[in-house]
């Protein structure tokens, strides 16, 4: 359960950081 926290927080990180850098 922690597991499936922790990657969909990295998955939200990556398309933040791709919004920020678009």
């Amino acid at each position: 359960m922690l597991k499936q926290f922790l990657i969909s927080i990295e998955l939200i990180q990556l398309l933040y950081l791709r919004l920020l850098f678009h």
